[in-house]
């Protein structure tokens, strides 16, 4: 599990079409950077506000859960976990 805060920054899933996603003039104005990450899901913007976290899995794992071994549809499992993971961790950081 990695936390980690960006500067201001677009990042592309990776097949997302940047032509469809991006004012790639508005960015060039700004100073904004577009960048695309390795994995899936949309494009978002990023800045020092933000925190966000990734996870990486051994194959098996994600094997195991696309096969329904550990319950309902492995994309939300993981999701769910590891949002509950980032939760405590930051509530007992505050607390």
């Amino acid at each position: 599990l990695l936390f980690y805060v960006n500067s201001p920054c677009v990042v592309l899933g990776r097949s997302n079409k940047d032509e469809q996603w991006v004012n790639h003039a508005a960015c060039s104005a700004d100073g904004i950077p577009v960048l695309r990450r390795f994995s899936g899901g949309g494009t978002v913007y990023h800045d020092l506000h933000n925190l966000n976290f990734s996870f990486i899995m051994s194959r098996q794992r994600v094997e195991a859960a696309q096969a329904g071994s550990l319950g309902g549809p492995a994309t939300s499992h993981f999701i769910e976990y590891f949002r509950g993971l980032a939760l405590r961790a930051s509530a007992s950081r505050w607390s």
